[in-house]
């Protein structure tokens, strides 16, 4: 994750490391896929064993999330909260994507299965970020 990133997640954190409250500036029913880190690596070291040569496989936790349970998630380890901002001028430069969601059927057709939860995730990612500061 770059700090300077401007993806919501990646702001999120932000806000919440520079002890600033989350701040939503979207309509926050975006639908998106995560996977932890630990669990993207299992996956792959699983597919070099159980995948098949030249299938494409998406890996992601089952559960889906919207951008405000998201938003809610995060300022929960600062003890921060979330905000709204529809600036309409700003909001035009957002992704107007509203379900980037992975089908993780196959690969758990092979067996494989996350292991992290999103919020335990989130938390372990914040923990390492809040280190490095």
């Amino acid at each position: 994750m770059r700090m300077l990133d401007t993806k919501a997640l990646s702001q999120f954190m932000k806000n919440v490391l520079d002890g600033k409250d989350v701040v939503l500036k979207s309509d926050e029913k975006q639908k998106y896929s995560y996977v932890y880190v630990a669990d993207a690596s299992s996956a792959i070291v699983f597919l070099l064993e159980k995948g098949k040569n030249l299938e494409a496989y998406n890996v992601a936790n089952p559960e889906i999330m919207d951008l405000k349970d998201l938003a809610d998630i995060v300022p929960s380890f600062n003890r921060k909260k979330v905000t709204f901002d529809f600036s309409k001028e700003e909001s035009l430069s957002y992704s107007k994507i509203h379900n980037a969601i992975q089908s993780i059927l196959k690969i758990k057709a092979l067996g494989w299965n996350h292991r992290v939860s999103i919020k335990d995730g989130l938390e372990k990612t914040f923990n390492v970020l809040i280190k490095t500061i």
